[in-house]
């Protein structure tokens, strides 16, 4: 799986948010424990935490999988720059979202996070097929993860990062703690420019990122052409949840948590909106229904 656009950044533009402590940004002092480990970080913890930006696809996808299998658990609201203090406390691999902590183990990356929660259902629902199409739906669900997950990114991103910066800021920082979001405050000219240069973002870059994902729409339907209700066999799957998290942030289905604070610039609202027709994204719009 394709890594969150934060493992692009190189590890320096981190030290600037690494030495705004939160007394530092807040001298009263009100924001002293704001970046401090909640109880569900502790060995006492009593569900799992899922650490994710609200705004992210790629945390979508995790969300959901725990959603869809009944794994109660804590959400921890994490901003760019801030979150690398979490990167080191929990030893990851690199800087990306979403990640599961629980009392014996850190859970990184969505396939992962599929494959964890396979194992500790509460409800009996899994993801992963048996057998053959279970390597099926992991070929499907990494080619989107790798291409669509990328180019919706780079879509959105590329206009309005250029356009509408202070707006991606707030989405950035949506239900993080004030002091998480006085550090991106600090830090968020300099990680804008570093964003545009690690992803490769512009309008050509964004164009092409929307005729690649044309061609990404055209392959699942063709893929659902005969009708069939699921990419694989004949139950919900791993590729079906991948395929929705990370295309129906275009078409915004009511069903997302963060539907309220969804939003898609001007000109490529323009191009969803013709999307919302094709036979995938009406699909998509489906499984947000009966599974969201």
């Amino acid at each position: 799986m394709p890594k969150c656009w934060t493992s692009l950044l190189p590890a320096k533009i981190f030290t600037k948010a690494r030495k705004l402590s939160p007394k530092s940004v807040n001298p009263t002092g009100a924001a002293a424990n704001l970046l401090s480990p909640g109880p569900s970080e502790e060995s006492t913890m009593s569900k799992p935490a899922l650490y994710m930006f609200a705004i992210s696809h790629y945390c979508e996808k995790g969300r959901w999988t725990l959603d869809y299998t009944g794994i109660e658990h804590d959400i921890k609201y994490v901003a760019p720059g801030p979150h690398f203090r979490l990167v080191k406390k929990f030893k990851l691999p690199g800087s990306s979202v979403p990640y599961v902590v629980t009392d014996h183990e850190v859970v990184h990356g969505t396939g992962d996070i599929i494959d964890w929660a396979d194992k500790h259902t509460s409800n009996g629902k899994t993801l992963t097929p048996a057998g053959e199409q279970g390597d099926q739906s992991r070929e499907i669900e990494k080619r989107i993860d790798d291409v669509i997950g990328v180019h919706v990114r780079r879509a959105f991103y590329s206009e309005m990062l250029i356009e509408d910066p202070g707006r991606v800021k707030k989405m950035l920082t949506h239900n993080v703690s004030l002091a998480q979001k006085l550090i991106v405050n600090a830090i968020f000219p300099k990680l804008r420019k570093i964003m545009i240069k690690r992803m490769d973002i512009g309008s050509a870059q964004g164009l092409e990122s929307i005729q690649i994902l044309e061609k990404e729409i055209a392959w699942l339907d063709e893929l659902l052409a005969d009708g069939r209700p699921f990419l694989v066999g004949d139950t919900f799957s791993r590729a079906d949840l991948s395929a929705a998290a990370l295309l129906g942030r275009t078409i915004q289905p009511p069903q997302h948590p963060f539907y309220d604070h969804l939003y898609t610039p001007p000109k490529l609202k323009a191009v969803t909106s013709e999307w919302r027709s094709r036979p995938s994204l009406q699909w998509i719009s489906k499984l947000y229904e009966q599974y969201r």
